[in-house]
């Protein structure tokens, strides 16, 4: 930075033909800093091309353009759901995100206080995709709790909770008579 230099951040919306300076506000700040700050941005945002124009006692620059990009924040368009099967039967749960994401299924074991991460062992298979496949379905696993949870840009969501009900398989008890 040299003696006498001074910055002043400018943007372009979409509409807009030419850049204009901005200035600090509520959600901008740095506006006459090499650095900008942008706050509660929101997807009409997106679009908007930033630049820095920089003058000093020997002349002015002026930098390049960038465009900012806002993603929406994920949701879970489709949310998993209650599964009754019998023991050693295949499981498999499915949620479904608008927008592309990561995964990460969790299951509850004290009635949904505490979630842990699920890890993609035996019988866990998918553990960090859209469809959790639990095979074989043991019977220990009746009363637990699943959920998943996906994230994008900094901003996690949880899906409902769910539970599956464990039947056991039929069984015969023959006792003799004395």
């Amino acid at each position: 930075t040299a003696t006498g230099t001074t910055f002043q951040l400018q943007q372009r919306t979409n509409i807009a033909q030419s850049f204009s300076n901005l200035e600090n506000t509520g959600s901008i700040s740095g506006a006459s800093t090499a650095q900008l700050t942008l706050s509660n941005v929101s997807a009409s945002m997106s679009g908007t091309v930033y630049q820095c124009y920089i003058t000093n006692d020997c002349g002015e620059v002026t930098s390049q353009a960038v465009q900012l990009t806002v993603e929406a924040a994920p949701a879970l368009t489709q949310q998993p759901v209650d599964v009754a099967a019998c023991v050693g039967q295949d499981v498999q749960l499915v949620a479904m995100a608008s927008t592309e994401v990561s995964w990460q299924w969790f299951v509850s074991s004290d009635g949904g206080i505490t979630f842990l991460p699920l890890e993609n062992m035996t019988p866990y298979n998918g553990v960090t995709d859209a469809t959790l496949s639990i095979n074989p379905l043991q019977e220990s696993m009746s009363g637990l709790i699943y959920a998943v949870e996906i994230a994008s840009c900094s901003t996690s969501v949880r899906s409902n909770s769910i539970e599956i009900t464990v039947h056991p398989l039929p069984s015969i008890a023959i006792s003799s008579e004395t």
